[in-house]
């Protein structure tokens, strides 16, 4: 994934900070290379607990590593926030006030892993609509008084003058099944990572899917993918999956289209 990632997001992030777990297949090569990334350890500040240690992570790093004007994105690598002009979307942004950008999750699925050197999507463009991946991973922290991830980054805590937009443009493209041989063994390998709290507290359930569950879940997907860039599917009509900040206490304002952009409906 790490070859994909690189090449959607650098050109509009200036520095990446990856916490890498001991890998072994050449990802930490691959790491030390890239001349943006600033490489360090996940330590686990909770040792029976791998998903309270990341959970750590998300809501420490950036505070140390970045400052209060910058726009801070918290994905996982198989997660790609996208807008088609994303660098003139945030200048736009931050210029109507906004410090926090909703996004609108899919799970996106293939039956074949993708190969080569171009962007992800451009072979795997099907997903199917799913809230869980509308994760708010994308903020500005200037004016926010608090900000704080739960586990899994699917919900934050915030408190402060949140600005968001009035139409969410953003979309959050979670590429995990992809090929259900590789999903199959990428679950387990993820399995053995957790700690005993975890499995206690059932975080990360599915890793532990049989084959008959996991497929099962697959087709599921599969069952509900659209064609996320076709001229027929207009993210901000046709999701409709529960949206986690409609209700809250959020300021809503209208960013005008820049001259590039066809929108999103």
């Amino acid at each position: 994934m790490l070859p994909f990632f690189f090449r959607h997001y650098d050109p509009w992030v200036d520095r990446y900070v990856i916490h890498d777990d001991g890998s072994t297949d050449g990802s930490r090569e691959l790491l030390e290379a890239h001349p943006k990334v600033v490489m360090k350890d996940l330590l686990r500040s909770d040792p029976d607990s791998l998903v309270n240690s990341v959970k750590h992570i998300n809501n420490t790093s950036w505070l140390e590593d970045f400052g209060s004007d910058d726009w801070i994105v918290c994905p996982s690598i198989d997660e790609h926030l996208y807008h088609a002009h994303m660098g003139s979307y945030l200048e736009r942004c931050a210029r109507y006030g906004v410090n926090l950008i909703p996004t609108l999750g899919y799970q996106m699925v293939s039956l074949e892993y993708p190969k080569g050197d171009g962007l992800i999507y451009e072979q795997c463009s099907e997903g199917a609509p799913w809230d869980p991946m509308s994760k708010a991973i994308l903020f500005r922290p200037g004016r926010l008084e608090s900000f704080a991830f739960e586990v899994g980054r699917h919900t934050a805590y915030l408190t402060g003058d949140v600005v968001i937009p009035a139409v969410p443009e953003v979309l959050n493209l979670h590429f995990k099944y992809m090929d259900l041989v590789v999903l199959e063994k990428r679950q387990r390998e993820l399995a053995t990572g957790l700690g005993a709290t975890d499995v206690k507290k059932r975080w990360g359930f599915q890793y532990f899917f049989t084959s008959e569950e996991l497929q099962k879940d697959f087709e599921r997907f599969y069952r509900s993918r659209v064609r996320v860039f076709s001229d027929e599917h207009v993210p901000n009509r046709d999701h409709q999956e529960p949206r986690w900040w409609e209700g809250k206490d959020f300021r809503e304002v209208v960013v005008s289209k820049g001259p590039e952009a066809k929108g999103l409906g």
